[in-house]
């Protein structure tokens, strides 16, 4: 992704005073921190093929002058189990490259740094695909769709409850996700947050919101549990009929 760094200072650097002979500025990854003005000296020169980029004079007076350069970064990233253990995630590896060049321009008691950045994944072209935040349904198994909804022209798909469109108007006047009307008797859900410039739904399975290594209870428990919405009810647990009862 490209990034640039912008530096506005009201004066130069200078280098420090010394009897010493001048040296050109060591490279480190703060690239504003170099000061190749001595180079406006012929007798500072020593013929390097660099020193024509590091100080490229710009008026006769020496008081407008460019500084130039560029590095190429090579790096190896590798990802494993990036889903954290939600769902399968083959392992990946890839290397980075990175270009970024600078130009610093020097005008009497102003300056102006730039750099950019281009980074490019090595073996790693976008493969066409879902939209980003239908991914959200990979490593949640009790999220069945998750649906953008552009304006109320846009139809809701084929299977979606009767409602859609007034629980969209409730969360929009609310500011917060509203659940629409469901059948949660068969443990389906439609939650719904209204937004500008769109708004999004989730359909929401209760069947995988625990999985049986999860629940804490024994499948012959005499425990019931269950949710209820107005008159719809959603069982959890049956309970028993033949297990032992509390005492």
């Amino acid at each position: 992704m490209p990034a640039i760094a912008l530096l506005l200072a009201g004066a130069s650097p200078t280098a420090a005073q010394t009897g010493e002979a001048w040296r050109a500025p060591t490279l480190t990854n703060t690239r504003y921190d170099e000061d190749w003005s001595k180079l406006a000296d012929p007798a500072a020169r020593n013929g390097h093929w660099s020193e024509a980029l590091k100080y490229i004079p710009l008026d006769a007076a020496g008081d407008a002058w460019l500084t130039t350069g560029i590095e190429i970064r090579l790096r190896s990233e590798s990802n494993r189990d990036a889903l954290w253990g939600a769902a399968d995630a083959p392992g990946d590896s890839y290397p980075w490259a990175r270009a970024p060049p600078y130009a610093d321009l020097h005008v009497g008691a102003v300056r102006a740094f730039v750099q950019p950045i281009a980074a490019y994944a090595i073996g790693m072209a976008p493969a066409a695909g879902p939209a980003p935040w239908s991914a959200l349904a990979r490593p949640y198994p009790q999220v069945r769709e998750v649906l953008r909804h552009g304006d109320a022209a846009q139809a809701w798909p084929a299977g979606w409850p009767q409602g859609m469109d007034a629980a969209l108007a409730q969360s929009r006047a609310s500011g917060h996700a509203v659940l629409a009307r469901s059948n949660l008797a068969s443990g389906q859900l439609y939650l719904v947050q209204a937004g500008s410039p769109a708004s999004f739904a989730l359909h929401l399975d209760l069947h995988a919101t625990a999985s049986a290594d999860d629940w804490p209870l024994p499948a012959g428990s005499p425990v019931r549990a269950w949710l209820t919405r107005g008159s719809q009810r959603y069982e959890i647990q049956g309970g028993a009929e033949t297990a032992g009862r509390w005492h």
